[in-house]
């Protein structure tokens, strides 16, 4: 019994474009890590506190430090066992003596228990690790956090959505032309998240993304499997796969080279996206596709062109015999 299978199995000879091509196409991984991984390092929440002012305004006072500002204004969460990120004391902002807790905090200090409120202005960030983020940007903790939060549920929404109709899609048009066309809207879209001016826009984007992007990673790992012998098809899984792992050792390296959101989300879509864009071109179609889809003419030169590449010829009885077992 003859399916096209045994075509594959002709045409792979010493199997070296396959091999090419399982590699290049399997890399979309790395830019799907980029992706998927982004609010990690785009959205991390560093360390923060309330705004305290005068005092954080180093013009006025020069010698205060951070540590003391903390000490003095900030309450300790008692779960976190850490200076609360959306409390403060209640102070006198008039008093020009800090070192007078009579002055600072009048009667809001009873036996050594101030009053507390929340943050009314803006906050204060530790940078030692994150230089910018979303959440420094836009304050996006207290009150505000549900923002950074929904903005990642809407993404995965978007992922789930992309994965039902990308196979769906690539089935109709093509596995190549759903490769191409998302690559070069992720570059886009990728590069439009780079300037969002708010959370919302943002948020926005990040879902169109989702659902422009990820029918890609469905169409190139069917594509791959398509291509290969069966005997290669649980090796070819797993490389596809694998390289996530490698996304995310290549997303740490950029992710350390620029601490600044907007760059890194710039950089890791050229990078991660503009090599697809370029080479895709390159890539022919799946020819069980074309084969499926009745275009036996441009599966057999597709097929006659592997096996070329491949060092070899396809046999005209395998392909005979193959038209007539489907014509059945």
């Amino acid at each position: 019994m003859f399916s096209f299978d045994n075509v594959i199995d002709d045409i792979t000879g010493n199997g070296i474009f396959q091999i090419l091509l399982v590699l290049f196409v399997s890399c979309i991984s790395c830019p799907n890590c980029f992706t998927i991984t982004a609010s990690v390092f785009i959205g991390g929440m560093p360390d923060s506190r309330c705004r305290i002012e005068p005092y954080d305004n180093s013009t006025i006072f020069p010698n205060a430090t951070n540590d003391q500002i903390t000490k003095m204004f900030i309450p300790i969460n008692e779960l976190t066992k850490k200076p609360d990120r959306c409390l403060k004391y209640l102070y006198n902002v008039t008093c020009s003596d800090t070192q007078d807790p009579t002055c600072l905090f009048g009667n809001n200090d009873t036996n050594n228990v101030k009053t507390m409120v929340n943050c009314d202005a803006e906050y204060i960030f530790d940078r030692s690790l994150f230089q910018e983020t979303i959440v420094t940007e836009w304050d996006l903790v207290c009150d505000k956090m549900t923002s950074s939060f929904a903005s990642s549920s809407l993404f995965y929404l978007g992922v789930l959505f992309a994965s039902l109709y990308g196979g769906f899609v690539s089935d109709r048009i093509g596995r190549m032309t759903v490769y191409r066309a998302s690559t070069i809207l992720a570059l886009v879209v990728g590069v439009s998240i780079s300037f969002s001016p708010n959370i919302q826009t943002y948020t926005a984007l990040r879902l169109i993304m989702a659902l422009v992007y990820f029918p890609c990673v469905v169409s190139g790992f069917v594509y791959v499997i398509e291509i290969s012998p069966k005997r290669w098809r649980t090796l070819v899984g797993m490389v596809f796969n694998s390289i996530f792992g490698l996304g995310s050792m290549v997303f740490s390296l950029l992710a350390i080279t620029w601490r600044d959101w907007r760059a890194l989300q710039l950089a890791k879509t050229i990078i991660g996206f503009g090599p697809f864009v370029l080479l895709s071109w390159f890539i022919p179609e799946s020819p069980r596709l074309q084969f499926a889809k009745n275009k036996w003419r441009q599966a057999r030169r597709t097929c006659e062109m592997m096996a070329k590449r491949n060092k070899t010829v396809l046999s005209d009885d395998i392909w005979r015999k193959t038209e007539e077992h489907f014509a059945e």
